[in-house]
């Protein structure tokens, strides 16, 4: 996963996938937040040899592509679950979602309910696929598509999508802010000011 001030939410997804055994290591890259994410775990008292904080200084803004891709390249185990700081695991989330040769498991705005949209952009894969295609594409800077267009990609490369099973992940609401680091522009607003 990846922080930006959002460690908040981090710290109440936190322990959901740290009580999966299955979980061998969380990587958390920390893109320039304020209050390092470090520190916020440890004020928490969160504290579990399986979590590696990658701090990542003195970034203007937040691009996507750029702290997970980091993030992908320092996993050390077979399989990677990418999951936004604000994404909670039911516990039986490994048993229900068992990841086979040949497919990847994803979230799908299309089947989620209206307030789960945003798990989209979750989704379990074999760590040698995603290196196959070099993780997030870094041309996307801006907010939205990039998880469509990575499971393109892993589709091309012969994969079968498979949607994350009902009732297993959990996506903590926050305000659109939040999630793009500015607020919304205001109504009728040109194009040029979304980005």
């Amino acid at each position: 996963t990846c922080s930006r001030n959002r460690n908040e939410n981090l710290i109440k997804a936190l322990p959901s996938w740290l009580a999966c055994p299955e979980v061998s290591e969380v990587i958390i890259v920390d893109w320039t937040s304020e209050q390092p994410v470090h520190a916020d775990l440890e004020a928490a008292g969160i504290n579990d040899p399986r979590i590696r904080v990658l701090r990542v200084e003195s970034e203007p803004r937040w691009i996507l592509s750029l702290p997970f891709n980091l993030g992908f390249q320092q996993a050390r185990f077979d399989k990677i679950l990418k999951a936004d700081a604000d994404i909670v695991l039911d516990p039986a989330f490994f048993r229900r979602n068992v990841l086979r040769p040949g497919e990847f498991v994803a979230g799908n705005w299309r089947k989620a309910s209206a307030d789960q949209a945003h798990v989209n952009g979750f989704f379990y894969v074999w760590r040698d696929v995603m290196e196959t295609i070099a993780g997030f594409n870094e041309y996307i800077t801006t907010y939205g598509w990039d998880d469509d267009e990575l499971y393109a990609r892993l589709q091309e490369q012969g994969l079968s999508r498979t949607d994350v099973a009902r009732g297993t992940i959990l996506h903590l609401h926050h305000d659109d802010e939040a999630r793009t680091e500015k607020a919304p522009p205001p109504e009728g607003a040109p194009a040029a000011q979304t980005l």
